[in-house]
């Protein structure tokens, strides 16, 4: 599940549409620039920093319903965590895939 359309519903109620479109566009910017983040961090294999960024960017796509970038994102914080870079290649290639597919989801509710 790309997005959980309960937690979009649920922000709506909170606020408005008008504010559900200010936390998607916030998030398109934030998680720009903590991708970013993530893909220096890979190269140079700082481990620490790259769990910082992923546990980041894994609060802000809980806080959407980006479940399955969500996933990712938490499967990288626990792999450098353990200091375990053997498969961040991988999970960072499938972070990157998820990460259009979520962008353009949530654009539809913005």
């Amino acid at each position: 599940m790309i997005i959980d359309i309960s937690v979009i519903e649920g922000l709506k109620e909170i606020g408005d549409q008008e504010f559900v479109t200010e936390l998607i566009e916030m998030f398109l910017q934030q998680s720009d620039d903590i991708m970013s983040d993530i893909r220096k961090y890979s190269e140079s294999k700082d481990a620490d920093n790259l769990s910082k960024s992923s546990h980041k960017l894994k609060g802000s796509c809980l806080n959407l319903g980006a479940v399955d970038m969500s996933k990712i994102c938490q499967i990288i914080e626990h792999n450098t965590r353990e200091n375990n870079l053997d498969n961040i290649d991988k999970h960072l290639d499938d972070l990157e895939n998820i990460y259009a597919n979520t962008c353009e989801e949530l654009k539809k509710f913005s």
